[in-house]
């Protein structure tokens, strides 16, 4: 997968594919190939897959970004995992910001509607593009974790009320941990 614009975490699952066994963050290789192999070792790999995904997690523990019905939400269960996998591609409104598109439901992406975030198909249209084009921020609650910005409505984010995700302008301690994720 190239990318040049970011580092990329590479993040390794066994099992229970919710807590990484491995996390780490390297900008060296944008591109390149995957294997699997041992050294001077016997190894058997069964059910081995690889995918190129990201995974947000509020403040919240255990309850991540997600997609179910089309409506973006967060959820501590999860069911299809792939509901809350996304790929994060340069924006469609500007490469140098991010558009977040579900794994299991390519060429849709997460956009803000009504003030409200769903789940829609790209339609190609100049609003389509802005609505799903987002800011990489330092976290409004925690700096060193991330805040997702509107391209199009600068000063709002995403957020989370009551397990739904929405867009709104920041102003409490409340809303600043709402709109703060873990990568």
């Amino acid at each position: 997968m190239a990318c040049s614009w970011r580092a990329l975490p590479l993040k390794v699952y066994v099992d229970d594919l919710v807590t990484p066994k491995i996390s780490v963050t390297d900008g060296s290789y944008v591109s390149g190939a995957i294997g699997v192999r041992t050294y001077q070792a016997q190894a058997r790999f069964d059910n081995l897959s690889v995918r190129a995904f990201s995974r947000f997690e509020s403040l919240l523990q255990g309850s991540f970004v997600r997609h179910q019905k089309s409506r973006g939400r967060i959820d501590h269960i999860i069911f299809p995992a792939e509901d809350a996998e996304w790929r994060v591609v340069p924006g469609l409104a500007n490469a140098s910001a991010l558009s977040l598109e579900s794994v299991n439901f390519p060429g849709y992406f997460l956009r803000h509607r009504n003030g409200e975030l769903w789940l829609d198909r790209d339609d190609g249209s100049s609003l389509f593009k802005a609505d799903a084009t987002w800011w990489r921020r330092a976290g409004l609650a925690n700096s060193a974790l991330l805040s997702f910005e509107s391209f199009n409505f600068p000063g709002y984010y995403l957020r989370h009320r009551e397990g739904l995700l929405y867009l709104n302008g920041i102003s409490t301690s409340t809303d600043r941990s709402d709109a703060t994720f873990r990568e």
